[in-house]
């Protein structure tokens, strides 16, 4: 859900940093599982998705004077940042694979029960190599669709796509990830 703030682009008041400030706590504070869970779609590891969730908002606090409202919401220029860290994170060539959407509604702890997680792993294999095959674009909108709960009109403002385009490639995604696990006997769809 995005925040919006009584801020805009032309406020010279004084206090608007502090207003800044305080805006960006409530959004901390409402948006930080959010954040994680879809950081956690994007890499398979869990302490990664841990580091990259804090050098997220390391780097939002670091430009947060930089914010401008009238380019977009708080909520929207964070999961931008967010979006940027991992592709950093891809690009510096470490190791990772996909996790299945499945596993995302479960609790945003990054401690699952253990039982639980084993089973799971066994249970969305087909679901997380169906992911792998999907290109990159499309694993992303589908981590911030199902990961982080976001709108289609919300996924726009972050991917700079349209919001029917949005639409349009959550469709077709989740229709090749539902025939390429028709083909492998997976149980999902």
């Amino acid at each position: 859900m995005i925040q919006t703030l009584g801020l805009s682009s032309d406020d010279d008041r004084p206090n608007r940093s502090a207003d800044l400030v305080t805006a960006f706590q409530g959004v901390c504070e409402t948006q930080l599982s959010a954040v994680y869970a879809y950081i956690r779609y994007r890499v398979s590891n869990a302490d990664a998705a841990e580091d990259l969730t804090a050098k997220t908002f390391l780097k939002a606090v670091e430009r947060l004077e930089t914010f401008d409202p009238g380019r977009g919401d708080l909520t929207v220029w964070l999961f931008g940042i967010a979006r940027h860290v991992i592709t950093d994170h891809i690009r510096a060539g470490r190791r990772w694979r996909w996790l299945p959407i499945d596993w995302l509604h479960q609790s945003g702890s990054p401690e699952p029960n253990p039982e639980r997680a084993a089973a799971g792993q066994e249970e969305n294999r087909p679901l997380a190599a169906a992911l792998a095959h999907l290109p990159d674009r499309d694993r992303d909108v589908l981590g911030l669709k199902f990961a982080s709960g976001l709108t289609n009109r919300e996924i726009a403002r972050i991917t700079k796509l349209t919001e029917s385009n949005v639409g349009v490639i959550v469709y077709r995604a989740v229709g090749r990830l539902r025939e390429q696990l028709a083909g492998t006997g997976g149980r999902h769809g």
